[in-house]
């Protein structure tokens, strides 16, 4: 230090020092929140099979599905005929093999002897569960698929597989091709997809053949669906059914059946002496309505098929 400097080495020196106390620990962060749960596949497959039914009649027993709360079901027409003539009333199996199983009528209103669909409403208040309908025609080859039916009477049974050909030709119909079991009893079941969606109706089969089970595709049912719909359950069990070809008149001709000729005897028709071809519904006088239900064979612009 300098010798003229006004302290000395032995002075006091006060200096201010800033917080000197512990920094406070850094707090870990948040813990993120855990991702949420994918939805189970399987609980849209499970929610199908509770609106799958079994439908009986004397001879056979096949399979159908739910498509409205209030009780519309489709399923094959050859699982509600006897001798190529359709049945009007049929026995309706609900949540079989489970607590809250029951029997209940079914009313075939509406069917397709070439398509070998049929719609029947169930005699009973719903809402009951229903499938979601998806759109078959946005299925891909090897996409997964289920069959959901009653294979020998067995009911709540789901298969499997894949779309063999979603474009396949069988019996001249257009139709989805699929390795899935169907065998029999599974007639009128559901084809679904992963997430549920039905789009097809199974239907048959060649031999043992695993890779040649076929569905009709669900959207060849969409206008009489709707049509089925918009009448409501009353008018349509009030509607002329033809027994035979399975033609629905809403407006109930007096004798004869406009798509096949055959005579209506109360609910059921006589067969047509002689017996006629089944023509398209362009070549049959018809009402603008009519018209309208028989286009239900044709999908994607093809022309209407026979019933």
């Amino acid at each position: 230090m300098p010798a003229d400097s006004s302290h000395s080495l032995d002075e006091r020196v006060t200096i201010a020092l800033g917080d000197v106390s512990s920094p406070s620990p850094a707090q870990p962060p948040a813990p993120a929140s855990p991702p949420a749960a994918a939805p189970d596949p399987l609980d849209a497959i499970s929610r199908d099979v509770d609106a799958v039914v079994e439908v009986a009649t004397k001879g056979t027993i096949g399979s159908g599905f739910i498509i409205h709360p209030d009780g519309l079901v489709v399923t094959g027409r050859h699982v509600v005929e006897e001798d190529g003539v359709a049945l009007r009333l049929v026995k309706v199996r609900l949540f079989p093999e489970k607590a809250n199983e029951k029997t209940v009528d079914g009313v075939v209103f509406c069917s397709h002897s070439r398509l070998d669909f049929a719609l029947l409403w169930l005699q009973a208040d719903g809402p009951f569960p229903v499938l979601s309908i998806g759109d078959p025609q946005k299925l891909r080859y090897a996409q997964p698929v289920l069959a959901i039916g009653c294979p020998a009477g067995m009911p709540n049974v789901v298969s499997r597989g894949i779309i063999s050909n979603p474009n396949a030709s069988y019996r001249q119909v257009q139709c989805i091709q699929t390795d899935a079991a169907i065998d029999h009893g599974n007639s009128g079941g559901p084809l679904v997809t992963e997430q549920g969606e039905v789009v097809g109706i199974n239907l048959w089969g060649i031999g043992s053949f695993d890779a040649a089970k076929f569905a009709v595709p669900i959207d060849y049912l969409t206008d009489d669906i709707a049509a089925a719909l918009q009448h409501g359950r009353k008018a349509c069990l009030e509607a002329a059914y033809c027994l035979h070809c399975g033609y629905t008149d809403y407006d109930r001709p007096a004798k004869h059946c406009r798509n096949c000729g055959a005579e209506f005897v109360a609910d059921n028709p006589a067969p047509p002496e002689p017996p006629k071809e089944k023509e398209p519904a362009s070549a049959e006088p018809s009402t603008t309505r009519s018209q309208a239900l028989l286009k239900s064979a044709s999908r994607a612009g093809r022309p209407p098929k026979p019933r």
